[in-house]
């Protein structure tokens, strides 16, 4: 196996120029992200030297390297600006009978190359970015069909890992973009509401303008810098039930009282969680507990056979009776159809006269309670 599918295509200095910024390759120099492979490929083609060559404009870098201490060549000098154009494996069984290199400073001094195989690396695009390559400083007639195989596979290994970081720093950017617009959005809904309110009293506006500030201050926590959720590795849980009933509670935060170990939620939960916690504050904030000057919830938090149970009690509110037919809610529905779905979790409601109780249990290994 030889050819190279994604075969690098006729281009300018400044589109490669600008293919090795998009990937950010300088930056790699040094970090030792493939030195694993040459080190590899050295001893598999029993090849003192091996590269991974980065061929800019007037010289070539090595990403990672072996049996050679140089960190940079003249591209002039460089056997790799010439195995990147190419769409096999390029082989110099003795560069000193080769007339492209017999004059070369590298063969007629140190390190006297005599031997060179180097398979191209091309991105996706067809640009031509450098070479991975094995030297020795004796003649060779040439690889192993095992050796060649495995030079192009660890070739396309390189690529891999090149594309699979630009992929990763272009969802990043995205997610920051998108981010910073929700933030924004939540800013102009919040005005929105104000304003199309002032004509109805100011309890709607109030309630409508609470909703969507605990929401925005909700996404903030697990989006803050612009991170994803794959790079959150936990969210406290006090910390963002705190954050979703915070318009809710009185100066002195006496209306909310949390009982719970530190609960850390995975990036993946916080969004159906602060849901299910956004309809509990809101809920008892119209109907419950939250909508009296004296009524006080309760969150506490345990871990029981293998499962976190979360219990919110609600007491001090308008009296309740069990008996009452509560038909479906969209927020009910919401919750039941889809978050606790999404959590695995299960959910009752205990309405007793004193006030509304709810039990959610959520299974553990989902999410961690710190030591």
């Amino acid at each position: 196996m030889t050819s190279n599918s994604n075969g690098p295509v006729a281009c300018s200095e400044a589109a490669r120029s600008s293919a090795i910024d998009e990937h950010g390759l300088v930056e790699w120099c040094g970090e030792g992200r493939f030195d694993s492979i040459v080190a590899y490929l050295s001893r598999l083609c029993e090849a003192p030297v091996s590269l991974v060559s980065l061929v800019e404009s007037d010289r070539q870098r090595f990403l990672a390297k072996v049996g050679i201490d140089a960190e940079e060549t003249p591209r002039s000098v460089s056997f790799c600006a010439h195995a990147m154009r190419g769409t096999a494996i390029m082989v110099v069984p003795d560069a000193t009978q080769d007339r492209r290199f017999q004059d070369n400073p590298l063969v007629t001094g140190a390190p006297h190359i005599r031997f060179y195989a180097g398979a191209p690396l091309v991105t996706r695009e067809g640009v031509p970015l450098g070479a991975l390559c094995v030297i020795d400083d004796k003649p060779r007639p040439g690889l192993s069909a095992l050796q060649e195989e495995a030079l192009y596979v660890m070739a396309s290994a390189v690529m891999a890992i090149i594309d699979a970081r630009r992929e990763s720093e272009q969802r990043l950017l995205v997610t920051r973009e998108l981010s910073h617009r929700i933030k924004n959005l939540f800013t102009l809904v919040g005005g929105l509401i104000h304003f199309s309110a002032d004509s109805h009293g100011n309890v709607p506006r109030e309630d409508l303008s609470r909703r969507v500030t605990a929401l925005g201050h909700a996404h903030a926590l697990i989006h803050h810098d612009g991170l994803t959720q794959d790079d959150v590795e936990g969210i406290d849980a006090t910390e963002l039930i705190e954050t979703l009933v915070a318009p809710y509670r009185y100066a002195d935060g006496g209306r909310l009282h949390i009982d719970a170990p530190a609960l850390m939620l995975p990036g993946s939960m916080v969004t159906p969680f602060a849901l299910i916690f956004h309809e509990f504050a809101t809920n008892a904030a119209k109907y419950g507990a939250l909508s009296s000057a004296d009524g006080t919830v309760s969150v506490d938090i345990t871990d029981k056979d293998g499962h976190i149970e979360i219990l919110w009690r609600e007491r001090g509110g308008p009296a309740l009776d069990p008996k009452l037919d509560r038909s479906e809610g969209f927020g009910t529905t919401l919750i039941e159809r889809t978050v606790v779905r999404q959590l695995r979790a299960s959910l009752d409601r205990d309405w007793q006269p004193e006030g509304l109780t709810i039990r959610l249990r959520l299974p553990s290994p989902a999410i961690a309670i710190a030591a």
